[in-house]
């Protein structure tokens, strides 16, 4: 279901700013934007990584011979 609020966001968007209490708008083509979608999509391949290397793990059958 699409929801149309019929304002637009003037091509800005919202970044959490810890140190202070306000949220000013950043363009969306501002550096900063590209910047956390990039760390966003790495983290998401590192979770798929991880996923696999635990995946793979389970399946090894590890034997010690003296």
């Amino acid at each position: 279901m699409k929801i149309y609020t019929k304002k637009g966001d003037g091509g800005e968007t919202s970044v959490l700013n810890k140190g202070s209490r306000k949220n000013p708008g950043v363009s969306k083509a501002d550096p900063l934007i590209d910047a956390i979608g990039s760390v966003d999509e790495a983290n998401s391949y590192l979770g798929i990584i991880s996923s696999k290397i635990k995946s793979q793990k389970s399946k090894v059958k590890i034997t010690i011979q003296n």
